[in-house]
């Protein structure tokens, strides 16, 4: 019942969203519209949107990663638990308070002491058909009004509103398809697009967080343009696009996931053609690129060099290779997958090596025009 009044819920939301940034944009100007009430509403609509569009497992995984803990660690220490329990019940259980210090530390990290837990029925699937709805319902034009608001000076949101925004937009784009298509006509990659180029603060404090509001907004750029034929989205987005994937790869505190997703769609996007290639090179994407070639992930470092591929001739990566030290990095790639014969038949990493040392040929191979090279 709960998910099939989803959508209503949603459009009420919405509206309402959009009802209260056309206000503020259509007032004299006067930025004291927006002040606190407006931005307790806006952060509330915005926070429900944002957990409407993910499952519950994402968030668990986000709780314990703050505990220094992986998903599969939790399951183990849950079913060693729940042994210990069934084992106790079948004595005379006299131990109890030294078990019941063992019990609430074990809840203290989020593990029940039951025996039978209640099976989650929030599944991702659920979770793709809630963010459906939601675009149906126009989420997407709600949440980019609010950005477009907050831009233009007309209303003022806090920066934890601006995360969520992010945040939900980035979530929203996990849906293939429609969807991302959905994200660029209503204007969420260019407002992503905006919020990545916006200037950060002055202080620590503040800059750490505004980093974070930009990697979340990058990574939603970077999650729409993976799979979307980039001649259809319009050259400006385009260019604009690299800064902010480029911004990813730069991040230090970007996840392997972003990076490589983020290279994916530098990929995609280095198809197009000179005026991509152009930008690229002049915000040192070479030299970035070039850098996660050598990540300690094999996935990262396989996007890298596919994204480099797309570079192959041009003069930025040329001038690179005619230094001896980088091509025997580059041989060295190719020479690593040497050792297997049948790549069909190889695991999952020997496959991203294959691929890795695939590219790393392929990009050698139309280099050797070059005489230095």
């Amino acid at each position: 019942m709960l998910f099939i009044r989803v959508k209503p819920a949603v459009q009420h939301i919405t509206g309402l969203i959009i009802k209260l940034a056309q206000e503020a944009t259509d007032s004299t100007g006067n930025t004291s519209t927006a002040k606190t009430p407006l931005n307790t509403l806006l952060y509330g609509m915005v926070h429900s949107l944002s957990l409407l569009t993910v499952c519950n497992k994402e968030l668990h995984v986000k709780a314990l990663a703050e505990k220094d803990m992986t998903y599969e660690q939790y399951q183990q220490m849950k079913k060693l638990q729940r042994l210990k329990v069934k084992k106790e019940k079948q004595t005379d259980g006299s131990e109890g308070d030294v078990d019941a210090k063992a019990a609430a530390a074990m809840r203290g990290l989020g593990v029940d002491d039951g025996e039978d837990e209640e099976e989650d029925i929030d599944t991702p699937e659920m979770c793709k058909r809630r963010i459906t709805k939601i675009v149906d319902a126009d989420g997407i034009k709600a949440l980019v009004k609010i950005v477009s608001c907050a831009t233009a000076g007309t209303i003022s949101i806090t920066p934890k509103t601006n995360e969520l925004i992010c945040r939900t937009l980035r979530q929203i784009c996990v849906v293939e398809g429609t969807v991302r298509g959905t994200m660029i006509q209503q204007g969420g990659l260019k407002a992503c697009n905006s919020v990545v180029s916006s200037p950060s603060s002055a202080s620590a404090t503040e800059k750490s967080f505004d980093n974070l509001i930009r990697r979340e907004a990058a990574h939603a750029v970077a999650k729409t343009l993976i799979t979307i034929n980039p001649i259809l989205v319009k050259e400006y987005q385009r260019v604009a696009a690299i800064n902010a994937l480029l911004f990813l790869c730069k991040d230090n505190d970007a996840s392997n996931l972003m990076q490589f997703e983020g290279l994916m769609a530098l990929t995609n996007l280095l198809t197009v053609g000179t005026v991509e290639k152009d930008r690229f090179v002049k915000e040192s994407g070479v030299h970035t690129v070039h850098y996660l070639m050598f990540s300690d992930h094999n996935m990262v470092r396989r996007a890298a060099t596919e994204c480099l591929c797309n570079m192959a001739g041009e003069e930025p990566l040329l001038k690179l290779l005619r230094d001896p030290s980088k091509v025997r990095l580059w041989v060295a790639l190719t020479e690593e997958f040497s050792t297997v014969s049948d790549p069909s038949e190889c695991s999952a990493e020997d496959q991203e090596v294959f691929l890795t040392a695939r590219a790393a040929s392929g990009t050698l191979a139309s280099c050797m025009q070059d005489i230095v090279v």
